[in-house]
């Protein structure tokens, strides 16, 4: 997991980099000064545990998204000069992580994304299957090609009336693309996200969050290159305001910690009432009843500059929280473990239902590199009924409900006749290079249905997929 407090944004090269991007300050409140880093890469070694200049972009950016995209290059997306403050930045950059001092190159803003972006904090990017870019800001978005200059090819669909919230910090929703799932002949060409909750423009500490998501999912198709469907706006089981979104490798979706009450921001109290649940958004159920569940209490609050992330093991650890000098809420005494003051660095691990006290797969062999485009073979050993799905998922590097670049890939697959074990998976197509970039992922296969809480799966292996060209020689 990787978390750095108060603004940076993470990302994970392809080569396993943990690598910062913006956001720090010279003087950051009671900690000590730091070196000025709005404008720097930097990059973190974990063997030495130091931190290297990697290069510079031309502006100071607080509060920015960051995008991987083929061949090494980084997307920076939004931010502003100064903290809280503006001015917003009238472009992007790109980067190149595989020539990290080069300049970065200046990329113009769609042009209707430019137009609702605000300050343009922490938008939502995301790499399409077949490499375009999904920009989406506040309330509005945009497709491009995925290659400089970043043509525009489409626009998303305006959030109807009946999801009249802000989405952008501090008034923030969580937002996740969903798991990647292609069609029966192995090619993606559906994509989807979820906004859940926000809040208005005008809340205050008490005021409540948004009860309702928004769902937009979008279709490669010959009408119009991109088809969307119409926006659905369901109710959620309770109001949110800063929740973290995090894709499960069964493809549902745990939003946890965050408020239902106010608004994001640190240094006082911002919102009066932390979330004691957390709760599951499952987009593969056909209903509205069957998609949303609620969780157990939650160990700590986590308000505000908290993280969560899909471990390893399956399980969600969860970090951080610098304004949980909140009212413990009514119900939830001897439940809730309250911090004592606004800060809270305690880490905490969650186990999702699906596999809590229940009989799930194990991966036996496996290989460790896996090559674009190509097929592997998984042995499992399980004594559930038999495999039901074979998911890539990647590192964790998300921070103020984004993950940058994060997704869960499910993968076309077989059981052999012979030795019901083994499971061959397909990789994407070669072609949709968006799909999974090279780099590191978490390997997890899948088994039966577990009560009411989804698909078990089983602990994740650690894999790199590797472009073809990389190929050793014979």
């Amino acid at each position: 997991m990787i978390q750095v407090p108060k603004t940076r944004k993470p990302l994970i090269t392809e080569t396993g980099q943990p690598v910062f991007v913006g956001g720090e300050t010279r003087n950051s409140g009671s900690r000590p000064p730091n070196a000025e880093a709005r404008n720097l890469f930097v990059g973190y070694n974990a063997a030495k545990n130091t931190y290297t200049r990697l290069g510079s972009m031309y502006s100071y950016r607080w509060y920015p998204s960051t995008l991987k995209l083929q061949d090494g290059k980084v997307l920076v997306v939004g931010g502003s000069t100064n903290i809280e403050a503006g001015p917003a930045l009238e472009y992007a950059e790109l980067w190149d992580s595989r020539n990290p001092a080069a300049p970065t190159v200046n990329v113009t803003h769609p042009d209707n994304y430019k137009k609702q972006m605000g300050m343009n904090y922490y938008p939502l990017m995301a790499l399409l299957p077949n490499g375009e870019v999904l920009w989406f800001v506040e309330r509005a978005g945009a497709i491009t090609n995925g290659t400089y200059p970043f043509n525009k090819l489409a626009e998303l669909p305006p959030l109807p009336p009946d999801f009249p919230f802000i989405t952008q910090w501090p008034f923030t929703a969580g937002i996740s693309m969903h798991a990647w799932r292609p069609d029966s002949d192995g090619a993606y060409r559906t994509f989807a996200f979820t906004i859940f909750g926000g809040t208005m423009k005008t809340a205050q500490s008490f005021t409540p969050a948004a009860n309702v998501s928004a769902t937009l999912v979008g279709r490669y198709c010959a009408e119009s290159y991109i088809c969307f469907e119409p926006w659905r706006v369901e109710l959620m089981p309770e109001p949110r305001i800063l929740g973290d979104p995090i894709v499960l490798p069964n493809e549902r979706i745990l939003v946890h910690g965050g408020a239902t009450t106010g608004r994001g921001g640190s240094g006082g109290t911002y919102a009066d009432n932390g979330a004691p649940r957390s709760f599951v958004f499952d987009p593969t159920k056909t209903t509205a009843q069957q998609r949303w569940a609620l969780t157990a209490p939650i160990l700590f609050l986590r308000v505000y500059h908290h993280t969560a992330c899909l471990d390893v093991s399956g399980k969600i650890l969860s970090a951080g929280c610098d304004a949980c000098n909140v009212k413990l809420p009514t119900g939830y005494e001897g439940l809730i473990d309250m911090p004592g003051s606004a800060n809270d660095f305690r880490l905490s691990m969650g186990t999702p239902r699906e596999i809590f006290e229940v009989p799930r797969p194990e991966i036996t062999a496996f290989p460790e590199t896996i090559y674009v485009g190509s097929s592997f073979t998984v042995t499992v050993s399980y004594p559930g009924a038999t495999v039901t799905g074979v998911v890539l998922a990647t590192p964790c590097a998300r921070t103020h409900m984004i993950g940058m670049d994060s997704r869960v890939v499910v993968l076309r697959y077989e059981l052999a006749t012979e030795t019901p074990n083994t499971v061959t998976a397909h990789m994407p197509p070669a072609q949709q290079h968006g799909v999974l970039l090279p780099g590191h992922y978490m390997l997890f296969v899948l088994g039966d249905e577990a009560d009411i809480g989804g698909r078990t799966y089983s602990t994740g292996r650690w894999v790199r997929v590797v472009a073809q060209q990389q190929l050793p020689s014979a």
